[in-house]
């Protein structure tokens, strides 16, 4: 099959139209596979219709956004369909958010019908007590029609509201048309030229705008998407999905890439894969080492830069004998209809090589904020050269090299991104500030050049004792796992500028090897507790780790525990699926789980046959 641009004309139109002519073109091609189940375009398309008239029997015609809650799979694919097909925009809500957030998002959408599936369904009706709200995907009856619907959205129309941090306190919904985001597959499409040979990974969520730009990057060429769920098989088997499933085209933040290579061997190749995506975070020069080391020189890698009110506005594409400029990889060169402009405090032009805010001009951008006029007033602005086209200040800071080629150097405000999500540093402290005993909280980001991670710094009221694990937990109820702070350290007084505002560069820098999070250190008694001390020392980066040290409290996160189920594995001869480790975060819980599945399932590890025999004794039975 050769390739076939995506025409410009060709945006014109629904999401939905574009996708129900690759079915006509391709309907036994698989269009999504995962471990349980594979759906060919014909009979996605046949359950995405039927989804749509359950929702036009149950959607009240004035709501206009549907809300869909899944985990990562082929469901939430149906869903999506199935929602545009009905003539209204899908909300992903990711299934392992906070209730509190999803409460919260909920409440603003104001919607009347939620669609989910069984696996989903407990946490949906304490969401939505009234069952009549509720569709479940799994009942749908078959017999409704599989025939594709007359209702056709205009290119205008609302296709999708993304949900990302606010500063105010609160998520924020950036509102997509149709025409968005076809202009966004089309650029993708046409850069990397998709074909229906291809079969495309899909690791970021659903409900962050890489993970839309994937299914659709998929479905709107007739190639093959292929969801691999990190948060429940964790890097372990990737690399062996990546060659058994011979995926072509694979896309994931930064930091994922890093652990994922950590977790191969010298000789391990992958003869399929032409082309790495990278987006979400810095790409540095190591990374850029690492894709030529494990990638055939036939392999592409693109960088780029990009924000959920566009997605991806510059493309830098780098290949085996590319020559970098410097050690910070540049975010790269134009993309079609989407205009950079550097402007300084006073918005005007800055000179190349002078830092300026990014200022993106272009007809494609997000239509703006749902129901938050103040926020969309405040980032988007008419074009006073072009009516036709807005204008979009990113709060990214970069500067054009002598090509115009853009660097990008950081962020103007206090945003940061945190493992390819934008994270508002104002609404995790707005959450902080919320806590009974806190009277002041900052919260920033330290950057080690590989990985960024969080710190919040608390002043407690007057008498109020707080620990790591008091916020942690609490944090925990009301924001996702990636933006809360890997430490906190507590202090009398935030540090203040002469202006009385707080002076954040003055906020102490904090190293990882100090943090404990329990004064009676416990040492390691048995060789499983002792190997996994080892692990999780060498992880994180921390001298002294006791066994009854909580994982999460001593900074790690999802990806570092990846990177510890993969050493378990490699080290005990054992395999623990990655939710063990958040169900039995400390050493000495997670020990009792590594000797049970020895003792009762698989192969023992190495080390389990010096284990004293009243360690046994200790297992629940």
């Amino acid at each position: 099959m050769n390739f076939q641009p995506f025409e410009k004309s060709e945006i014109e139109q629904s999401i939905n139209r574009r996708f129900e002519s690759q079915v006509a073109r391709y309907p036994h091609h698989i269009a999504v596979k995962t471990s349980e189940c594979e759906l060919t375009y014909d009979t996605l398309n046949q359950a995405a219709n039927r989804l749509a008239h359950q929702i036009l029997q149950q959607c009240p015609p004035e709501q206009e956004l549907v809300p869909i809650l899944f985990e990562h799979g082929a469901s939430m694919v149906v869903a999506i369909l199935g929602v545009l097909k009905a003539g209204k925009g899908w909300v992903p809500l990711a299934s392992s958010y906070p209730q509190v957030r999803l409460e919260t998002i909920l409440s603003e959408l104001n919607a009347s019908v939620l669609i989910t599936n069984q696996r989903n369904l407990n946490l949906t009706e304490v969401l939505l007590p009234n069952r009549e709200q509720i569709i479940n995907i799994d009942e749908i009856d078959p017999h409704l029609s599989g025939d594709n619907l007359d209702i056709c959205a205009s290119a205008n129309a609302i296709a999708c509201v993304l949900y990302t941090s606010g500063s105010t306190g609160k998520p924020k919904g950036v509102i997509h048309s149709h025409c968005n985001l076809l202009h966004l597959i089309r650029r993708g499409t046409n850069a990397l030229k998709i074909d229906a040979n291809d079969r495309l990974s899909l690791l970021p969520s659903y409900s962050h705008i890489g993970g839309t730009n994937n299914i659709f990057r998929a479905l709107l060429n007739g190639a093959m998407l292929l969801p691999y769920d990190l948060n429940e098989k964790g890097l372990v088997g990737l690399s062996t999905w990546l060659i058994e499933e011979k995926i072509t085209i694979y896309h994931s933040v930064p930091t994922v890439f890093r652990h994922f290579i950590n977790t191969l061997k010298e000789d391990d190749t992958f003869p399929d894969i032409r082309a790495i995506h990278l987006g979400g975070e810095p790409v540095y020069k190591y990374d850029v080492d690492l894709f030529k080391q494990y990638f055939f020189d036939s392999c592409l890698l693109l960088n780029n830069l990009g924000c959920t009110e566009l997605s991806s506005y510059r493309q830098y594409f780098i290949y085996s004998d590319t020559k970098l400029p410097s050690n910070i990889v540049p975010v790269g060169y134009k993309t079609e209809d989407v205009e950079v402009l550097l402007l300084d405090e006073n918005g005007k032009e800055v000179a190349t090589g002078c830092t300026g805010e990014v200022v993106l001009r272009s007809p494609y951008l997000a239509l703006g904020y749902w129901q938050q006029a103040e926020q969309t007033n405040a980032a988007f602005f008419p074009d006073p050269e072009f009516l036709d086209r807005r204008c979009y200040k990113t709060g990214d800071v970069g500067y054009f090299l002598p090509d115009g080629c853009l660097v990008h150097v950081g962020r103007k405000d206090f945003q940061v991104q945190i493992r390819g999500y934008r994270v508002e540093i104002a609404e995790i402290e707005a959450v902080l500030f919320e806590h009974p005993k806190v009277k002041e909280a900052a919260v920033k980001h330290q950057d080690n050049g590989e990985e960024k991670k969080l710190v919040g710094y608390i002043v407690p009221l007057e008498g109020e004792h707080l620990s790591n694990k008091e916020l942690h937990n609490y944090l925990k109820q009301h924001l996702p796992d990636y933006m809360i702070p890997a430490l906190f350290v507590m202090l009398a007084a935030l540090p203040l500028t002469p202006n009385g505002k707080v002076n954040r560069l003055a906020l102490p820098d904090t190293k990882q090897e100090t943090v404990s999070t329990r004064e009676d250190y416990v040492a390691p008694r048995t060789n499983i507790e002792k190997t996994l001390v080892s692990i999780w020392s060498q992880i994180l980066n921390l001298q002294q780790v006791g066994i009854y040290d909580n994982f999460f409290l001593l900074g790690g996160d999802s990806l570092q525990a990846m990177r510890v189920v993969s050493q378990v594995r490699s080290t005990l001869n054992i395999e623990l699926p990655l939710r063990s480790l958040f169900e039995f975060p400390t050493v000495i819980e997670w020990a009792k789980q590594i000797d049970r599945v020895a003792w009762f399932g698989q192969k023992k590890p190495d080390s389990v046959e010096s284990i004293a025999v009243e360690n046994w004794e200790e297992i629940e039975l």
